[in-house]
């Protein structure tokens, strides 16, 4: 249908969304183009720690959609955690909450009074981002979770692509929904996968081997140093071992593992990106009558401190920067960061203000 929209197009637009992770953002690309061409499923797992990205990268595939005007078809989304799929009642899975989701984003897109036919339409060709997916193993914390066992039966049947009942909102008669169609992008953090599969290679649990390179320690000693990047060594067979049913898993074209953030990432997320926590800043400011100016060394050491926490990745920017502007966001006229020039007041924050506030904890 929009095959005017080549995957390199996809990730060009997507790549204005999400800063870093471009490995991943081409095999969302070509995940979408299938999708929109109606060339077979592209499921996707998303695999990174927290603030790595995969709730921008969901995000930003509906954005996608609304971008074009020739994707309305492909517009119904819905982005939600696995564990609100859990029933009332112990073991009961409301599947159905995926499906009144995306119709109440179709019924606020396009009117509340679609014919129940053109409401199906949307459903069959909708996007299901569905995270924290890491939270439905068979087993957290060594203790069997039946109610994560139960959500990856239930969401199995939906990306086999079978046939569904579903009763839209003030239709007599429920619908049968072809899944077939609809691509589902998931995500979790699979925190212990690192750990994981990390022990297996060193105890040569299975045939995977480290590749070792030629290095120095802090001393200047040669020594071989072990390369280790959970993207590099992951297989479909670590995430049963973590609890995921290798029937469910198996439904995912592709397992991408996202990145952490480097210092680079990280820079030019809290510069640039849409979402930014320094552009929130920024026009907090703004709206008080002040200018906020963060001098590059001082935005380089706020950097720094949340690389620190890389486990929480673009997160820590958030918190870190918080820390940082906390004082003057009461009473900015009241800050010793106020200065005045050409009738213009600046909050101006230099490394100095960023290591006192930073010193004192939270």
């Amino acid at each position: 249908m929009a095959n005017t929209l080549l995957p390199r197009d996809i990730h060009a637009f997507l790549a204005t969304q999400v800063l870093g992770q471009d490995d991943v953002l081409r095999k969302v690309s070509v995940a979408l183009y299938k999708h929109i061409n109606g060339l077979g499923t592209g499921n996707i797992l998303l695999i990174g720690n927290s603030g790595t990205g995969k709730t921008t990268i969901m995000k930003a595939v509906r954005s996608f959609y609304a971008s074009y005007e020739e994707l309305a078809p492909f517009r119904a989304t819905t982005i939600l955690n696995a564990n609100i799929l859990q029933g009332e009642q112990a073991g009961d899975v409301d599947t159905g909450r995926i499906f009144r989701n995306l119709e109440t984003d179709v019924r606020t897109r396009f009117g509340a009074d679609l014919p129940t036919e053109t409401i199906q339409t949307y459903l069959e060709h909708g996007t299901v981002c569905i995270d924290e997916l890491d939270k439905i193993a068979s087993r957290i914390l060594g203790k069997v979770n039946a109610s994560g066992i139960g959500i990856q039966q239930a969401l199995l049947t939906i990306l086999e692509g079978e046939k569904i009942s579903f009763e839209p909102a003030g239709s007599p008669d429920p619908i049968l929904l072809d899944t077939s169609r609809m691509f589902f992008l998931c995500g979790g953090a699979f925190e212990d996968m690192y750990d994981t599969v990390f022990k297996l290679i060193s105890e040569h649990g299975d045939e995977r081997r480290f590749r070792e390179s030629l290095g120095t320690d802090a001393e200047g000693r040669i020594s071989y140093v072990v390369d280790f990047s959970l993207k590099e060594y992951l297989k479909l067979s670590d995430l049963f071992v973590y609890g995921m049913a290798p029937q469910f898993i198996s439904r995912f074209s592709d397992i991408a593992v996202l990145e952490d953030l480097g210092e680079s990432e990280l820079n030019n997320i809290l510069v640039s990106a849409p979402d930014s926590p320094l552009k929130a800043a920024t026009s907090y400011f703004k709206a008080m009558g002040f200018d906020l100016e963060i001098t590059p060394e001082a935005r380089e050491t706020i950097v720094k401190q949340a690389l620190q926490n890389s486990r929480i990745g673009a997160r820590a920017l958030r918190e870190t920067l918080g820390r940082v502007i906390a004082p003057l966001e009461f009473d900015p006229a009241a800050s010793p960061c106020l200065t005045t020039e050409n009738d213009q007041n600046i909050l101006r924050i230099d490394p100095a203000w960023v290591q006192e506030r930073l010193s004192q904890g939270r």
